[in-house]
Formats: C-alpha cells, sequence, structure tokens
C-alpha cells in the first residue's frame, strides 16, 4: 500500500502489479503537478477491490492497465489520466475533472490530457460498473467503454441541439450538458444513478435518445 501511494512523490516512476483489497482509508491525497507526460508517476497492472474511501484527492497520476472494483466513499479524482482501466461493481461518488485546479495548472493538465488521449484507443470501461454519481468531465466520452443500454453518450453537436429542442427544455440533464458544453471535449458519457435515485435521469436519457440528441 505504501509503495503505491509513495509514487506520486517521485517523478516520472511507476509501480507495476501492485494489489490491495479490503481496506479502509480515512483519506487520501496523491500527486504533484508534472510538467510533462513522461514525468507523470505511473501505476500499471494494479487491482484495487473492496475499499472504503473517506475522500481521496487523486491528480498527476497516469493509471494504465489497473482494474477498480467496488470502492465505496466518496472519491474526487483530479487530473488523473487513464489508459486501459477497468471499474467494476459499485461505487461511491467519482468525479473526474481538471477545472478545480489553479487555471495555470488546469490549462497544463488540458495540454497533455489532449496528447494523451490522442495516443489512446481506449481509456476506462465502466460498463460494468453502479456509481452513485459519475461526473466524468476530462476524458473524451468516445474513449470510455460504456454499457450502450444503461450508460449514454453525447457529443457536442447533440447536446447543443438538445439545448435547442423545446421538447428537451425540461429534460432533466440540461444542467449538465450545460457544464459540458463550457469545456473543450467535444463528446461525454451520461451515467445515470444506480437504484431509485437515477430513475429520472433514466428517463431524460431516453428522451435524449429519442430526440436524437445522444446514443
Amino acid at each position: 500500500m505504501a509503495e503505491l501511494l509513495d509514487i506520486a512523490r517521485v517523478p516520472g516512476e511507476t509501480v507495476a502489479g501492485c494489489s490491495i483489497s479490503g481496506r479502509t482509508i480515512a483519506g487520501l491525497c496523491v500527486g504533484a503537478q508534472s510538467p510533462t507526460l513522461e514525468s507523470m508517476p505511473r501505476i500499471v497492472d494494479a487491482q484495487v477491490r473492496d475499499v472504503v474511501l473517506g475522500g481521496a484527492v487523486v491528480q498527476w497520476v497516469v493509471f494504465e492497465r489497473c482494474l477498480f472494483e467496488n470502492l465505496s466513499g466518496p472519491t474526487l479524482i483530479v487530473s488523473g489520466l487513464f489508459r486501459q482501466t477497468r471499474l467494476a461493481g459499485t461505487f461511491g461518488r467519482i468525479m473526474v475533472r481538471d477545472t478545480v485546479l489553479p487555471e495555470e495548472g488546469a490549462s497544463l493538465f488540458r495540454t497533455l490530457r489532449r496528447r494523451f488521449y490522442a495516443a489512446s484507443d481506449w481509456s476506462l470501461d465502466i460498463s460494468a460498473a453502479e456509481f452513485v454519481e459519475f461526473d466524468c468531465r476530462n476524458i473524451p466520452g468516445d474513449r470510455i467503454v460504456r454499457n450502450e443500454t444503461e450508460q449514454g453518450l453525447v457529443v457536442r453537436s447533440g447536446a447543443e441541439r438538445a439545448l435547442r429542442t423545446p421538447a428537451l427544455q425540461a429534460n432533466a440533464w440540461r444542467g449538465t450538458l450545460e457544464r459540458r458544453l463550457e469545456g473543450d471535449l467535444e463528446s461525454w458519457v451520461l451515467v445515470p444513478p444506480r437504484g431509485r435515485p437515477g430513475k429520472a435521469l433514466r428517463a431524460a436519457l431516453a428522451d435524449l435518445r429519442n430526440e436524437g440528441c445522444a446514443l
């Protein structure tokens, strides 16, 4: 465990093949700003299962070919980059974003992020995962493997069309689409929460699809 967390203090370091299971972590803050992709620490082929998080900030770390399964509690992932990493099982609140960073750091991260995902075929597989909330603002939606029945995909033109469509003026995803359009990505996933809380958002996603605004 210590090895996994300590790599964020060593620029360019890689940890491979570690496994964490059945742990409780009261609070976690990992990562420091890196000027290049090559200097960002990497966690490769890691497996993290059945972990309870009391709150986590993970930034400026690259995850490659990792598996995260059944993480409970709020999780905030800031400026993490993902390549062929899978999320499976049930999760608490997952937030993947870069805009909470200071503007200078956020601008640098966006530049590195565009370069990273341009060279990636897929980044994150959430097709077997359910969330209390999945708020993903810094991974292109077309780089995310999703459950196409339950999890939607919207591109920028579709979001813009949804905001102009009279039948969708009260759509429950409207505020989300407005915020996504403020960013620089061209596509996003829409993931309703699991269980009863997601009922209205699942219906709203169906309406977006019926109007040709989402996949």
